[in-house]
C-alpha cells in the first residue's frame, strides 16, 4: 500500500473514532456524569447532616476518645473531599474530550469547596491532643518561664491581677468553712 494511502486511511481512522469517541462521551457527560455531578453536588448536606447526628449524641454519649473521633472524621471528610475533587476531574476531562460543558458541573466546584470549607473548620478547632513534639516544646517554654502557671491563667482569663484571684479564692475558701 502506497504511503499516501495509508496516511490518508489512518486520518480517516482517527477522525471516525474521534466522531466515534465524542458521541458515546457526550452521552456519557449528559447521562451518567449528570447523575455523578447531581451525587456529588449533595455531598456537603449530607456531611452537614451527618455532623448534626454526631453532635446531637454528643449530650447522652459524650465521646471518650476525641482524638479517634476526631480522626474518624477527618478520614470521612476527606473521602467525601477526594471523590468530589476526582469526579470534578473527570467530568473536565470528558468535557475537554467532546467539547461540550456540562451545566451542573459548576455545583461541583461549589461543593468541593464547600466540603474543604467544612472540613477546615470542624477540624481547625477540633480538641486535637498536642503531638509529642508539641508537648515537650511547650514544657521547654515552661521551663525558660515563659508560660504561665494555673493562678496567672484563671486570672488572664477572669481579666482581674493574681492578688485578686488570690483574695477572692481565700475569701470563699472562708466562707465555705464557716457555712460547713
Amino acid at each position: 500500500m502506497p504511503e499516501s494511502v495509508a496516511v490518508e486511511l489512518a486520518r480517516w481512522r482517527a477522525t471516525h473514532v474521534l466522531e466515534y469517541l465524542g458521541r458515546y462521551f457526550r452521552r456519557y457527560l449528559h447521562g451518567d456524569l449528570a447523575d455523578l455531578v447531581e451525587e456529588v453536588t449533595s455531598f456537603p448536606e449530607v456531611l452537614r447532616l451527618t455532623w448534626r447526628r454526631v453532635g446531637a449524641q454528643f449530650k447522652d454519649h459524650p465521646p471518650t476518645d476525641y482524638q479517634r473521633l476526631g480522626e474518624v472524621l477527618d478520614g470521612l471528610w476527606a473521602l467525601y473531599e477526594k471523590t468530589a475533587d476526582f469526579a470534578l476531574g473527570l467530568v473536565r476531562r470528558v468535557e475537554k474530550i467532546t467539547g461540550d460543558k456540562l451545566a451542573t458541573a459548576s455545583g461541583m466546584e461549589a461543593a468541593l469547596a464547600d466540603i474543604k470549607r467544612q472540613r477546615g473548620n470542624l477540624l481547625g478547632h477540633w480538641p486535637w491532643a498536642p503531638s509529642p513534639a508539641r508537648l515537650s516544646e511547650a514544657q521547654a517554654a515552661m521551663a525558660r518561664g515563659e508560660g504561665q502557671d494555673s493562678e496567672e491563667a484563671f486570672a488572664d482569663i477572669a481579666g482581674i491581677p493574681v492578688e485578686e484571684l488570690r483574695r477572692q479564692i481565700a475569701e470563699r475558701r472562708k466562707n465555705a468553712l464557716e457555712g460547713a
